[in-house]
């Protein structure tokens, strides 16, 4: 847990003495059958180059610590075109600390988003970690659109599929409002431990 407050510490302490172009800050609240779910993503740009963002979540099952979930990760972007970047992220998660260092590719449009990011993560060993993220706002009406996302994260070594999730949200954008029907699935160790929750989502759009 002290990891955890140092995480924090070292990210907000850097947002009071660098001076930030634009601060963009975006919870999103999960409310299951299995768990209660926060996450937060928080995007500090210095210019067209430079971004620090802080990914936080606490994944707290009901009556019980057994399958809480915690990750945060500090990092810092580069672009080094306008659709290509480079990644160096440190962070803590269950169970220990972590590095990575990874190149993303960004494709973004009126309606659609859609990314992939492949790297090294080394937490006591080195993993493969690839993330694929896809978002869509369809038009409905004036002022609402729809909101599909999909999100999945691997982490794989030689010997085994170690880590890996699936997020998928379907529901209403409406000004900077986001609510609707959420799905997580997380896997360990080759799906010896495998987590499911389902329920309502709400969120604040970029």
């Amino acid at each position: 847990m002290n990891a955890q407050i140092l995480s924090f510490i070292f990210f907000f302490i850097t947002l009071q003495f660098v001076s930030a172009q634009e601060i963009s800050f975006a919870p999103e609240f999960v409310g299951g059958y299995r768990s209660m779910a926060y996450t937060h993503l928080v995007h500090v740009t210095f210019n067209k180059k430079f971004t620090i963002s802080n990914l936080s979540l606490l994944d707290t099952e009901y009556g019980s610590d057994k399958n809480n979930i915690f990750f945060i990760r500090n990092t810092f972007t580069y672009k080094l075109h306008k659709n290509i970047a480079i990644n160096m992220g440190v962070g803590v998660k269950n169970p220990g600390k972590f590095s990575t260092l990874s190149l993303k590719y960004q494709l973004t449009r009126k309606t659609f988003r859609a990314s992939y990011t492949i790297g090294g993560t080394y937490q006591k060993k080195w993993t493969l970690e690839q993330s694929l993220q896809l978002v869509y706002f369809p038009r409905i009406k004036q002022n609402i659109e729809g909101y599909i996302s999909f999100q999945m994260v691997a982490n794989i070594d030689r010997n085994e599929y170690q880590r890996g999730f699936q997020w998928l949200r379907l529901g209403r954008k409406q000004h900077k409002i986001i609510y609707g029907l959420a799905l997580n699935l997380d896997q360990w160790n080759n799906n010896q431990k495998t987590l499911k929750n389902a329920g309502i989502f709400f969120t604040r759009a970029f």
